[in-house]
């Protein structure tokens, strides 16, 4: 399991406001710790139906706040028959290349899949209230959901991608012997670590495809927040709550 980070460091934005982390699965409450320090209100779990089943995560009841699923199945562990689709895909023609191009169309698919949930994860930041937001790896889902936060926030791109990118990075270590796993069995072959790398690592081309999705389909991020239901309102209370 991974210890959660606050994801506004490095940014221009309140500390303590905003946490990310991957997979949070422990039941020991020694390590539950040092969540409970950091005063987290307030809990959003983005993995698939199949993810949570196979993984529990129980801090919400274990930390005494407010826990909320937000499934968003666009990830290589999702299970989920569009990603499953896509590993089929990568899996006829195996290669750096071509990891490369399965998660740009998995960060590509992050727009859509995360409108359902956009009122889910401005409404908790606009009451003022500790955000934890977590995955499995703690990178992809993860690192999209808090590089929108800050650029909803009016956060530069650049600051936003070099912060997605140092906090993917730490996020990335733990990843090679989880995915070189699951690939195995998807491939019936180990790939190559150079293969592994794309698919554990993160990378600006990614976070740059989900932002242009985004962008060409909704016309600006305002417009994205105001279409999943973060009107004006909602997205003002929540950038005077994370903006120093």
């Amino acid at each position: 399991m991974s210890q959660p980070d606050d994801a506004c460091q490095g940014l221009p934005l309140k500390r303590g406001r905003l946490f990310r982390a991957g997979v949070l699965s422990t039941l020991d409450t020694a390590q539950i710790t040092p969540g409970r320090a950091l005063g987290i209100r307030h809990i959003i779990d983005f993995r698939s139906v199949r993810e949570r089943d196979s993984e529990l995560c129980l801090w919400g009841t274990l930390l005494g706040v407010r826990s909320q699923r937000a499934p968003v199945a666009a990830d290589l562990r999702a299970n989920d028959t569009g990603s499953n689709a896509l590993i089929a895909s990568f899996a006829r023609h195996p290669g750096a290349d071509s990891a490369h191009a399965l998660m740009r169309a998995l960060y590509c698919g992050f727009a859509d899949a995360f409108l359902p949930h956009l009122r889910t994860l401005f409404e908790p930041l606009a009451q003022g209230e500790p955000l934890l937001v977590h995955c499995t790896a703690g990178k992809d889902r993860t690192g999209f959901a808090c590089a929108l936060i800050a650029r909803a926030a009016g956060v530069s791109h650049p600051q936003v991608t070099d912060d997605y990118l140092t906090h993917g990075r730490q996020a990335a270590y733990a990843q090679h012997a989880r995915l070189r796993t699951v690939l195995a069995g998807y491939l019936g072959t180990t790939p190559d670590d150079a293969t592994i790398a794309i698919f554990a690592g993160v990378n600006e081309a990614f976070l740059s495809a989900a932002f242009d999705r985004l962008v060409t389909r909704y016309g600006s991020i305002d417009a994205y927040l105001a279409a999943g239901g973060v009107d004006a309102a909602l997205l003002g209370r929540a950038r005077a709550a994370l903006l120093r």
